[in-house]
């Protein structure tokens, strides 16, 4: 599954470039910092976002999360060097945050844990609807979240919640196509610590 929407905040730098009016131009520059800073102000920031997950902090490298998971779960044919796929050895659905779920991805760069996302399958736009709102529901209530509208026309809803230090909560339902070709939606929570996202030590 692709990640998608990896969400950064932007800064709106205004240039002004009138020699006849200093004055004016001061006052442009004023207003256009305080709209920044107001837009700032609006994101959905949070002190600190979950980061550890089945006793692994994000930052842990590839190999220990292996190792450490292999005792819960057995690693999907389809798993690589980047991407994990887990199946729970005990029951057919993984449990968290009180919620079962249908399937577990990890993420990795340069083989460091970075993000995870915990996600079910549904045959009908109207089902995976109402399991978003349940659990936009469920995460607002502990994290500070913010609903965007996609431009995306495969994605069906979206909320995220951030840190000033670069870690994201995300829910989000959106519609994609199986290996077999059948199309389904999906419903996921997921997490993310950028600041273990690194350039490839083979460029």
């Amino acid at each position: 599954m692709k990640i998608n929407n990896i969400l950064l905040i932007g800064i709106l730098v205004l240039t002004i470039t009138s020699c006849n009016n200093t004055e004016r131009n001061n006052k442009t520059s004023e207003s256009s910092t305080g709209q920044n800073e107001a837009k700032a102000e609006k994101e959905p920031y949070n002190e600190s976002i979950q980061n550890v997950f089945f006793g692994i902090p994000f930052g842990a490298n590839y190999d220990e999360v292996c190792e450490k998971l292999s005792q819960d779960f057995w690693i999907d044919d389809i798993s690589t060097k980047i991407r994990l796929s887990l199946t729970p050895k005990k029951s057919k659905k993984i449990s968290f945050g009180d919620r079962s779920w249908d399937c577990l991805d990890l993420y990795f760069s340069n083989s460091r844990f970075y993000g995870i996302i915990f996600y079910s399958t549904y045959k009908t736009k109207a089902s995976a609807m109402s399991d978003l709102e349940g659990l936009y529901s469920t995460v607002s209530k502990k994290y500070n979240m913010k609903i965007v509208q996609p431009n995306d026309t495969t994605i069906y809803g979206e909320a995220y919640g951030i840190t000033k230090t670069y870690q994201q909560v995300v829910v989000k339902c959106y519609s994609y196509e199986s290996v077999g070709h059948e199309r389904w939606i999906g419903v996921s929570l997921n997490y993310y610590d950028l600041n273990f996202i690194e350039v490839s030590d083979e460029l």
